[in-house]
């Protein structure tokens, strides 16, 4: 808990995209712990795609970044809690480094501004926390493969929230989280997604193509 404690607003960064002054809605992405996570959606969203997340139906829109590097790691930390069985043995650890880290991406952003999340992986906890600490600013919730296997709690309402999953995807498993997510929102269906093999790009652990096109305005 002190190493949680001890994560500084320097440890997560926000790179900010300006967009269409005219909208009033907020996009904030949040990715994985790792850099490479971070690379990764980027590139899925904004680079590689022909269709790409379209920024003009956005005021702004937020990149949240972890620290992952030889000084410190997020990730590094996040990684720690788990035993050689792959198994966190307090289950605290987790959520209270997801409620922390949801804490400083609050603390950097607009308090009067609404937001829209995309959250993925570990992402998808600090996605959950941010959006409970934000309440009635997130109008919308969208999960994909959320690293949520220890969470006792969401308290979000289920209206907002829309989860995603790549079947393929071996790094977060749907059927270690699916009973989790079913005792916590009943009412959600997880939607289950194919990588598309014939594009490298669209692997399982990139926010899934297919989920953004269905969901998000593309140019």
């Amino acid at each position: 808990m002190d190493d949680i404690e001890k994560i500084s607003n320097e440890n997560i960064t926000i790179e900010t995209i300006e967009g269409n002054d005219k909208k009033d809605i907020e996009l904030i992405i949040i990715p994985g712990f790792s850099t490479s996570s971070y690379d990764r959606n980027f590139k899925t969203l904004f680079e590689y795609y022909d269709n790409k997340i379209n920024k003009q139906n956005y005021n702004k829109i937020h990149l949240i970044k972890f620290q992952d590097d030889d000084s410190y790691s997020i990730k590094r930390l996040h990684d720690s809690f788990f035993n050689s069985n792959n198994d966190i043995e307090d289950p605290n650890l987790e959520n209270n480094l997801y409620e922390k880290c949801a804490e400083i991406i609050q603390s950097k952003l607009n308090s009067e501004s609404k937001y829209i999340v995309l959250a993925k992986s570990a992402g998808g906890g600090v996605g959950i926390y941010l959006s409970k600490l934000l309440d009635e600013q997130v109008k919308k919730l969208y999960l994909f493969a959320p690293g949520i296997k220890y969470l006792n709690s969401i308290n979000i309402d289920e209206s907002k929230i829309i989860i995603g999953w790549n079947k393929e995807d071996t790094k977060v498993k749907m059927s270690n989280i699916k009973p989790i997510i079913n005792n916590l929102l009943p009412s959600i269906e997880i939607e289950v997604y194919s990588m598309n093999i014939k594009d490298e790009v669209d692997t399982q652990h990139e926010i899934n193509s297919q989920f953004i096109k269905k969901y998000f305005d593309l140019k």
